[in-house]
């Protein structure tokens, strides 16, 4: 009878080799996978609500916009008279107590120096004296109304400004019924207001 032990023996053989083969294999797969190097991004960085410099300056800039006061002169449109007025007062160290739009849009200012009548001619914007006059005494009727007043000529025209929508034709002392005193403010547009000067009350307002 053949012996079979080499048969089996080279089975075994066969066998190993098999699997070492399969374990090579293995090795060279896992050798061969691919590494992913690739690093991962930086994370955002967080929202913050803090507001940032230029928002800042932009708040601040708008708030200072809100608050900047309206440009132009104390008495608006009527800025130049005002100045006259001030003007001729302080030329003459009197009380102006009578206003007139002359030609050219000059300023006729009539003050009262002690017992003395100044007429005094202002540039439109108040700002020179063109000429200075004396027109002889005071009436009695203007010192009057003169020592009832409390609300000065320039104080009148801010008053009655809410009411004429023109330019100041004339401004004089007019004697009311009783005694009283008013300043009568005349505008262009042919509204007078007439002011007690004792109180800067609105008597009445008349439309021509």
């Amino acid at each position: 009878m053949t012996p079979r032990r080499p048969i089996t023996r080279g089975l075994a053989l066969g066998t190993a080799a098999l699997l070492l083969l399969a374990g090579c294999g293995d090795a060279e797969d896992e050798s061969l996978e691919p590494v992913d190097t690739t690093e991962a991004p930086p994370a955002d960085d967080e929202p913050t609500d803090e507001p940032t410099d230029d928002a800042e300056g932009t708040d601040d800039e708008s708030t200072e916009t809100a608050t900047e006061e309206p440009t132009g002169g104390a008495g608006g449109d009527h800025a130049g008279v005002l100045a006259a007025i001030d003007l001729a007062e302080s030329e003459t160290g009197g009380t102006a107590f009578e206003v007139d739009d002359a030609d050219g849009g000059n300023w006729e200012i009539y003050v009262a120096s002690e017992s003395d009548e100044i007429e005094v001619l202002v540039s439109p914007d108040g700002t020179e004296v063109l000429e200075s006059e004396r027109e002889g005494s005071l009436d009695d009727e203007d010192r009057a109304g003169l020592d009832a007043a409390t609300i000065t000529i320039s104080e009148a025209i801010e008053i009655a400004a809410e009411h004429g929508t023109g330019s100041i034709d004339d401004v004089k002392l007019d004697d009311e019924d009783g005694g009283m005193f008013a300043w009568e403010v005349t505008f262009t547009d042919d509204v007078e207001v007439y002011i007690n000067v004792a109180d800067g009350e609105i008597l009445r307002v008349e439309d021509d």
